[in-house]
């Protein structure tokens, strides 16, 4: 499949040179026409996408691809987004550029529940948040939202998990998987405020198994879904 794929990128390549590529043998054809691209006068656009598609093409015989900068990563997120076909679960402790920054990314998750796919998303609530009425009404917006819009919405207070010694190797992640099969990591605030600015993507089963915080999340007590009682408890912890 992968192979597939970025034989049709590198034909959109050729294509802009004015060439051409016969995919029937990829595996020898992909190869030779990065090698003669390479050594062709290419301009800066043709040059750039070639570049992406070579570094592309030797990560994902590791099993694993990587993002560049800020616009790779909203396009891979959302790539994910929009071939997850039945499950897609989310984690962020890094909140608030889901009602600034990145309305591309919500629109995608959006998009997944409307045609069926069940989207759950994870908050890590720190206590800074209490600290600031502004804060506070800003994250219940976002979560009566993303439940408004078919997103399971569950919570967890960071003070709480920070007892719980399985917690520590999650602290400050932010991590996606889609279908059970395509797991990615997230750095999540850019020079552009809060949205991914660098993601790591993986489909290695065994790798996935080791990083995969999820079936934590799902066992610990300290999770537990958005509702109105649990909007009238958070608000009630709000810093006098």
């Amino acid at each position: 499949m992968f192979k597939s794929q970025n034989c049709v990128s590198v034909i959109a390549v050729l294509i802009i040179l004015g060439a051409s590529l016969n995919c029937r043998s990829e595996e020898q054809a992909i190869p030779a026409a990065l090698e003669s691209l390479n050594r062709a006068s290419l301009p800066d656009y043709a040059s750039n996408k070639l570049d992406e598609i070579s570094n592309s093409l030797k990560t994902i015989a590791d099993g694993s691809i990587e993002t560049r900068d800020e616009d790779e990563s909203m396009h891979e997120l959302i790539r994910i987004l929009k071939t997850t076909r039945s499950k897609y679960q989310a984690l962020n402790h890094y909140i608030f550029g889901w009602n600034t920054t990145m309305e591309y990314q919500y629109r995608a998750n959006v998009e997944a529940v409307k045609r069926g796919v069940e989207v759950s998303r994870t908050f890590i609530i720190s206590d800074d948040i209490f600290m600031s009425s502004e804060k506070l009404n800003n994250l219940l917006k976002i979560f009566e939202t993303q439940k408004k819009d078919g997103i399971k919405v569950f919570y967890g207070l960071q003070r709480e998990l920070k007892n719980d010694f399985d917690y520590h190797k999650y602290t400050l992640l932010d991590a996606g998987l889609s279908d059970e099969a395509v797991f990615a990591t997230v750095t999540a605030f850019s020079i552009r405020g809060p949205q991914p600015a660098h993601v790591k993507i993986i489909w290695d089963k065994n790798k996935i198994k080791k990083q995969n915080p999820f079936p934590f999340l799902e066992k610990s007590l300290h999770i537990k879904p958005f509702d109105e009682n649990s909007k009238k408890e958070l608000v009630g912890m709000m810093k006098k």
